[in-house]
């Protein structure tokens, strides 16, 4: 959605073709656009699902993009969709990836033939590390662009108030400082490190956005003990940036190992949107120390760290953010700033000059 107004934005006519999926969190959704805060820029054009046919699904999600959008270049997160454009259809694709394919699979098999390809423009890698892992699984000179996740460039430059956002989500009244964690409730995403903090930090309210209903039940139940730890569960995602300007201290303690919503670990390659929409709140962070999130982040600079594995630390590092207003203030506004170099609209117009893009 982001990235196809950022194309929009740079003057292009765009085109979302998805899955007409009947399910998850936009099932009931009317107005996707608004649903995630984006301009009416661009058409979603919403192809029959077919799940058991994954493969083929995606073959044929190729072909009605191509028939139906007559576009001068295609970008696709789905590997398979990628080969049946750039190889059995012949059109200018570009392929982002944001986990390794498992070796010898049916999508890592997509992706080397694909890289065969001219009509493979590139990879996109969203991270450092990402590319490096790639060389092999393409074993080829197919290049790879680096280009992290973005965020909204209205979000870096938003004037709400602290005030008006904490009255705006309901956080933070009458309270001490407040804490707060957006995102999924995964394995490897860190909240036994977030309820750990807790109980050892009773003045500090604590936020936890986001999750699965079945999960948030989990944890409920494991924190009953704690007043100050609240499960505000899943917020749309237009809303949760009033969370984080309400925020005091966003905390980001991924794992050694960290879990997504598809398969296996991503720890090494990952480039999380939470990082950057954190940024883009202008409130200290509080993140793991995982190599590849420090493409990004600046210890002591823009956020400051502690190993997943070290409580004691993580509680050292809150309570210097705890006590000194200044620091938290000087890492805020240091990672707003940095933030400004990862906007989607940056992010389009970097993939766009990579492969010489000219509409024809």
């Amino acid at each position: 959605m982001k990235m196809c107004h950022a194309y929009a934005t740079l003057g292009h006519d765009v085109q979302l073709v998805v899955p007409d999926h009947q399910e998850g969190i936009e099932a009931d959704v009317e107005d996707v656009h608004a649903f995630y805060g984006v301009p009416r820029t661009f058409e979603i054009v919403k192809v029959r699902s077919f799940r058991p046919l994954k493969f083929w699904y995606a073959i044929i999600l190729s072909l009605f993009a191509i028939r139906n959008t007559r576009a001068d270049l295609y970008h696709t997160r789905i590997s398979w969709t990628a080969w049946g454009l750039s190889t059995l259809f012949r059109r200018p694709t570009i392929l982002e990836l944001h986990e390794v394919p498992i070796d010898g699979s049916l999508e890592s098999r997509c992706i080397f033939h694909a890289t065969r390809q001219k009509q493979l423009r590139y990879l996109i890698a969203i991270t450092k590390a990402l590319k490096e892992r790639l060389a092999d699984v393409t074993h080829s000179s197919c290049e790879v662009v680096v280009a992290a996740d973005g965020v909204d460039a209205r979000l870096a430059t938003s004037s709400l108030s602290q005030l008006d956002a904490k009255n705006e989500v309901g956080v933070g009244e009458g309270q001490g400082l407040t804490a707060v964690y957006a995102g999924h409730l995964y394995p490897g995403r860190g909240i036994e490190v977030v309820v750990e903090m807790a109980s050892r930090n009773p003045a500090i309210a604590f936020h936890v956005i986001g999750g699965r209903e079945e999960d948030i039940r989990q944890w409920r139940s494991k924190v009953q003990h704690l007043k100050n730890v609240r499960f505000e569960g899943f917020v749309p995602p237009k809303k949760v940036y009033g969370y984080l300007r309400a925020a005091d201290i966003l905390l980001m303690p991924y794992a050694n190992k960290v879990g997504t919503s598809g398969r296996g670990d991503t720890a090494a390659v990952c480039s999380p949107m939470k990082m950057f929409e954190y940024m883009a709140a202008g409130r200290p962070i509080l993140s793991s120390d995982l190599p590849v999130l420090q493409e990004v982040l600046r210890p002591d600079v823009n956020c400051l760290i502690a190993p997943y594995g070290d409580i004691d630390r993580w509680v050292s590092q809150l309570k210097r953010l705890e006590q000194d207003a200044q620091l938290r203030m000087r890492l805020g506004d240091q990672a707003r700033r940095d933030v400004m170099a990862y906007t989607w609209e940056a992010r389009a117009e970097k993939l766009l000059a990579a492969c010489a893009f000219q509409p024809s």
